[in-house]
């Protein structure tokens, strides 16, 4: 079993109060020391922002990761929206069951990364997320 993975999930304006400031940077200020998704969520009330539900949490598994390695791994993951809506999960990968046909214009997306243990640490290099939308 993978003890480190990453997540994703869905920040939203909420039209509750003027956003803090129009840049991701705000909510990357405001996330920086959460580790669990669901008390920062409610702590989003009154900011202008919200996290969007999946199911009853808030958050989407992306990937494992394989632990105690010295090599960084490169993971590509692929979702797309449709009936299956998502990728097949293996080697680890989430399948992304309904995250695309959540996502909304203005929507930012957040990476979390995790670590099942006190003390462990999922170290990461690099990240990049490109939405791509195709309208008709």
């Amino acid at each position: 079993p993978a003890y480190s993975w990453y997540e994703v999930c869905i920040f939203r304006r909420d039209g509750s109060a003027d956003p803090a400031g129009e840049d991701i940077t705000v909510l990357r200020a405001i996330s920086m020391d959460h580790h669990n998704v669901e008390r920062f969520a409610g702590e989003l009330a009154g900011t202008g922002w919200m996290v969007v539900q999946n199911g009853g949490g808030y958050v989407w598994k992306l990937q494992s990761n394989c632990i105690a390695r010295r090599d960084y791994e490169v993971f590509t993951i692929e979702w797309v929206s449709g009936s299956m809506d998502g990728a097949t999960p293996d080697n680890g990968r989430g399948d992304g069951e309904g995250f695309v046909n959540a996502l909304r214009a203005g929507d930012c997306i957040g990476l979390w990364m995790r670590a099942q243990y006190p003390g462990w640490a999922n170290y990461l290099r690099s990240a990049s997320i490109e939405v791509m939308w195709e309208i008709n």
